[in-house]
C-alpha cells in the first residue's frame, strides 16, 4: 500500500492531506499575514512565515484544551524546550499541508464555516443565531472572532477526520490472518530435558572459580551496615503525657451544648376515640362527649390510663398495649396530637385533643433528653481536649526537640528524658534499606562522613504530619567484600547450574532432530490444547515458538531452552479453532477493525513524509517562552 503512495502521490497526496491536515490551518494562513516582519521569525514553510507570536497563540490554545478537559497542572512544567519544539513541529505541518492543498486547489469555504457557527445550539437563542452570545463566549475566552472561527473548525474537522479513519479497513487476508492468530489452538505434549539431571557430568576447574570471583567482584560485595537507635516525636507521644482533668470535661460540656445535642422523642399512650372529618356535629358532639368522660376517669386516677386505653380506645392497633405509642420524634405525629404531646410533661395528661383521626386523649410516659449525657460524652470529650491540648504542647516543643538533638549531638538521651519519648533500636541498617521510619532524607544523614566517624545525632527529620525522627550509629560495619574462600561454594554452584544447563540444552537439541527424522511419542507428557489467548500452563516463550512452528506435516515438533527450567520439546498432533463467548468474539471484532485505522494512520504519516521530503521547509529559530519572547 506504500508503494501505491509513491506511484501515485499526485492524487494520494489531496485525499491524505484533507485527513491528515490539522484544520486550525483550513482557515487559511493570510490570516496571520500581518506577523513575521520583524526578528522573531522561527520557521520558514515554502516561503511563509511562522512567528514567536503565532508560536504564543498556539501554546495559549493547547494549554487552554488541557483546562477544558478538567487538567490540574503547573503551565510552568509543560513550557519547556521540548514541549516547545514539538508544538512549533505541528505549526511547521500544519503550514506544509496548507500550502500543498492550494497548489492543489484545494479551498475552504467560509460560508459552510459561518452556517456552521449560525447552527451551533450553544450560540442560538430561540433556534436562531444569537450575536451577543457569540460575543460572549469570546469575551469569556478573552480570544478574537479568527481564533474562534479557526478553533470551532478545528474541532468540526477534527470530529469528521475520525469517521473518516473510523471507516477505513484493512484487506481481508490480513484480517482473516490476525482472527487465526488469536482463535488457533494447537494440541501439545511437552518432554522436559532437566538441568538437574546432568550436575553429575559437570567437571570444574579451580581456575574457572577464581575466574567467576575476579569477573564479578559487585556480586560479592557486603554493603555497609550500622546498628542504630532513633527516636520519634509525634503528636501520639505528646498526647500520652497529656492527662485530662475531670474539671475540665464537666466545663466543656456545659459549655459546648450544642455539639452534643440530639433530637428530642417522647414516649405517649393515648386513647382515641374515633371520628371522621365528615362526620355529621351531632356525631362529633357525642364522639367528644365520650372523650370527655374517658378523660374525667383518667385524671381521677391516672394510673389506669393502660386499663381505660384497652377498655375505650378505638386505636385497634395500640388499645392492646394499654395505648403505647412508643417514642416518636418530631413531624412523626398528626400536627394537633405532636403540638399537645411535645407540650406535655412527663406523666401529664392532655385534654381532650381533636385531629383528623378523632379525638385523643394523651399521656406522655417519657422524655428522652435533647442532649447526650455527660456520661455518655466523658471519653469524646477527653479526645477532644487531649488533641487540642496536645497539638498546642506539640508546637510549643517541636522546635525544643529539633534543637536539643543538635546541640547535644552525642546521645539521644536527654531528648528522651525531656520529652518522656521511647529509645528505638534497629541493627544491621543498610545506606538503602528505606522504611516508615527509616526515609531516604534520614539515611543520607545516618550514613554521612560525620555521623559515621564520630556517631553523632542526625538532624530531625520530617517523617508525616506532625513526626519527627532523630537517630545516630551505635556501630557501623563498613562495606566489604566476601573472601574467594567464603564464596567458592556458591560459585561452584553457580558454575555447576550454567554448565549442566547448557548440556540439557545440547541434549535437547539433539533429541529435537532425532524426532524431526524419527516422529515418536515417547517420554511426552499428557496432551493439552493451548492458543495464545489460552496458554494453560505453557511458557509464554516456549506458546510463541510452539505457533511459530511449520504444521503442514504433523507430529510436528519444536524445542526452546527455558533457562533453569530446562530444555522443553513440544509435540504439536492437531489444530483447532476456539468457540468464543459473545463479549471475546464482539472484541476481536473491534481490535480488527482496529487494525484499518492503524493502517490508515500508517498511510497518512508516509503521505507526510513523501510531502515534507519534497518541499522546502527551514527552522530558523527555537520557540522562546512566552517571558522570554522578543517584543
Amino acid at each position: 500500500m506504500f508503494e501505491y503512495i509513491r506511484t501515485h502521490q499526485k492524487l494520494m497526496m489531496v485525499l491524505l492531506l484533507l485527513l491528515i491536515v490539522p484544520p486550525f490551518a483550513l482557515i487559511g494562513i493570510p490570516g496571520f499575514s500581518g506577523f513575521g516582519e520583524g526578528p522573531n521569525v522561527l520557521a520558514k514553510v515554502e516561503g511563509q512565515r511562522i512567528t514567536q507570536q503565532m508560536f504564543e497563540q498556539e501554546f495559549r490554545v493547547k494549554l487552554e484544551q488541557l483546562r477544558e478537559r478538567g487538567a490540574a497542572f503547573d503551565p510552568a512544567l509543560i513550557d519547556t524546550p521540548e514541549v516547545r519544539a514539538r508544538v512549533l513541529d505541528e505549526i511547521v505541518r500544519r503550514f506544509l499541508m496548507q500550502v500543498n492543498l492550494e497548489k492543489n486547489h484545494v479551498v475552504i469555504d467560509r460560508e459552510l464555516l459561518a452556517k456552521l457557527i449560525a447552527n451551533d445550539p450553544g450560540l442560538q437563542s430561540q433556534g436562531q443565531f444569537d450575536a451577543q452570545k457569540y460575543r460572549q463566549r469570546l469575551e469569556a475566552e478573552g480570544i478574537s472572532g479568527d481564533v474562534f472561527d479557526q478553533r470551532y473548525y478545528s474541532q468540526k474537522m477534527q470530529s469528521y477526520r475520525n469517521i473518516v479513519a473510523q471507516t477505513a479497513f484493512a484487506p481481508r487476508t490480513i484480517t482473516d490472518r490476525v482472527r487465526s492468530m488469536y482463535t488457533q489452538e494447537r494440541q501439545v505434549q511437552a518432554l522436559t530435558i532437566s538441568a538437574a539431571g546432568f550436575t553429575d557430568q559437570v567437571k570444574l576447574e579451580a581456575s574457572a572459580i577464581k575466574k567467576y570471583y575476579e569477573d564479578n567482584p559487585k556480586k560479592f560485595v557486603i554493603p555497609e551496615r550500622a546498628d542504630i537507635e532513633y527516636v520519634v516525636f509525634d503528636l501520639a507521644s505528646i498526647l500520652a503525657q497529656a492527662p485530662i482533668k475531670d474539671e475540665d470535661v464537666v466545663n466543656y460540656y456545659k459549655q459546648n451544648q450544642a455539639r452534643f445535642a440530639i433530637p428530642e422523642e417522647r414516649r405517649a399512650s393515648h386513647i382515641l376515640i374515633t371520628v371522621t372529618p365528615e362526620a355529621k356535629p351531632a356525631d362529633k358532639a357525642k364522639a367528644r362527649k365520650q372523650a370527655e368522660e374517658v378523660l374525667a376517669k383518667a385524671k381521677a386516677n391516672p394510673r389506669d390510663f393502660a386499663k381505660l386505653a384497652k377498655q375505650y380506645s378505638q386505636d385497634v392497633g395500640s388499645a392492646t398495649r394499654g395505648g403505647d405509642l412508643g417514642f416518636f420524634g418530631r413531624n412523626a405525629m398528626l400536627k394537633a396530637f405532636e403540638e399537645s404531646a411535645f407540650a406535655l410533661k412527663e406523666h401529664e395528661i392532655s385534654g381532650v385533643v381533636e385531629s383528623e383521626a378523632g379525638f385523643h386523649i394523651i399521656q406522655v410516659t417519657a422524655i428522652k433528653p435533647k442532649f447526650r449525657t455527660l456520661a455518655e460524652v466523658s471519653g469524646e470529650i477527653r479526645e477532644i481536649l487531649g488533641k487540642s491540648d496536645a497539638s498546642k504542647k506539640y508546637l510549643e516543643a517541636i522546635e525544643a526537640f529539633k534543637n536539643m538533638v543538635e546541640d547535644q549531638s552525642d546521645s539521644l538521651k536527654p531528648v528522651v528524658e525531656r520529652f518522656a519519648l521511647k529509645l528505638q533500636t534497629q541493627n544491621g541498617v543498610a545506606p538503602n534499606e528505606k522504611s516508615a521510619v527509616l526515609n531516604e532524607k534520614l539515611l543520607k544523614a545516618l550514613f554521612s562522613a560525620d555521623s559515621i566517624k564520630n556517631h553523632r545525632n542526625t538532624e530531625a527529620v520530617e517523617i508525616g504530619p506532625d513526626a519527627w525522627i532523630a537517630a545516630r550509629i551505635v556501630n557501623y560495619t563498613p562495606a566489604s567484600t566476601r573472601s574467594l574462600e567464603d564464596a567458592q561454594t556458591e560459585i561452584k554452584a553457580t558454575l555447576t547450574q550454567v554448565e549442566a544447563q547448557k548440556l540439557a540444552v545440547s541434549a535437547g537439541e539433539k533429541k529435537l532432530a532425532a524426532l524431526h527424522k524419527q516422529p515418536s511419542d515417547q517420554g511426552f507428557g499428557e496432551k493439552t490444547w493451548v492458543s495464545r489467548p489460552q496458554p494453560r500452563d505453557v511458557d509464554w516463550q516456549a506458546i510463541k515458538e510452539i505457533f511459530k512452528t511449520d504444521v503442514r506435516q504433523m507430529p510436528a515438533f519444536a524445542g526452546i531452552d527455558l533457562g533453569a527450567k530446562g530444555y522443553v520439546i513440544y509435540r504439536i498432533d492437531a489444530l483447532g479453532t476456539m468457540q468464543l463467548p459473545a463479549d471475546k468474539k464482539a472484541q476481536l471484532d473491534d481490535n480488527v477493525k482496529g487494525i484499518g485505522i492503524v493502517l490508515a494512520g500508517a498511510q497518512q504519516t508516509a503521505a507526510y513524509e513523501v510531502l515534507k521530503a519534497r518541499s522546502k521547509v527551514k527552522l530558523l529559530h527555537p520557540p522562546a517562552a512566552a517571558t522570554e519572547a522578543p517584543q
